[in-house]
């Protein structure tokens, strides 16, 4: 039985999942736009999105800690000396971000509840908030101080924040999802909603983590790069 050609728009979105691979052989590696060759792996296949609610944010969890470490990654591989991470160590990171990713991941299990949000809707919700949110607001000054040229980062932080959303939808929706009409203002309050989440779950999380001591100063990420 043969199988049904992709279309044009199916085939183009394809291979711009191999596009990220170019930076693999890039000095310095760039390994965090890699998380659209993940999103583009998720989404092509078209699977049936399964009811659960675990599943939705055990999505979201998955998909911060490959997002965290894709960025890792670079800037160890660059050795950067402030590298835009929750914490340096990647064992910490990845412990703070568990708390941001639940947070994130808790409110747009709600959101796609309550509010029927699509994919698409998720990604380009959440892609724009992150534009705002990364580096707590510092990637947007900088995209804007830099304009026209700046645009390029905002697209850039764009397509790394909406398969946070994204892939968690593709993957499951909650039990008793609606699909109510789509309002205007339903698109700022989910990224505005979805933000609180996040900072709300990290500062949770922030402060189970202190109180254990297992968060201690961070240290060069070259001279101490696991924990």
């Amino acid at each position: 039985m043969r199988r049904a050609a992709l279309s044009p728009l199916r085939l183009a979105f394809a291979l711009s999942g191999l596009l990220p691979l170019a930076g693999l052989a890039a000095r310095p590696v760039d390994t965090q736009a890699l998380v659209w060759t993940g999103f583009v792996a998720v989404v092509l296949p078209a699977p049936a999105p399964r009811i659960s609610a675990r599943r939705f944010l055990l999505a979201a969890i998955a998909t911060g800690m490959a997002v965290e470490l894709a960025a890792w990654a670079g800037h160890y591989a660059a050795c950067s000396p402030e590298p835009a991470l929750f914490h340096p160590q990647l064992g910490r990171d990845l412990l703070i971000g568990v708390g941001f990713y639940s947070g994130l991941g808790l409110t747009w299990a709600w959101l796609v509840r309550r509010f029927g949000f699509s994919v698409g809707e998720c990604f380009a919700v959440n892609g724009a908030m992150g534009v705002f949110l990364e580096q707590q607001g510092a990637a947007f000054l900088a995209g804007l101080q830099a304009l026209p040229e700046g645009a390029l980062l905002w697209v850039f932080v764009f397509l790394i924040y909406g398969p946070m959303a994204a892939i968690p939808r593709r993957l499951a929706i909650p039990a008793g999802t609606a699909a109510p009409p789509r309002r205007p203002w339903h698109y700022p309050v989910a990224a505005l909603a979805a933000s609180a989440g996040a900072f709300a779950g990290t500062y949770a999380f922030g402060l189970v983590l202190m109180a254990l001591g297992l968060l201690p100063e961070p240290r060069s990420i070259c001279a101490a790069p696991f924990w």
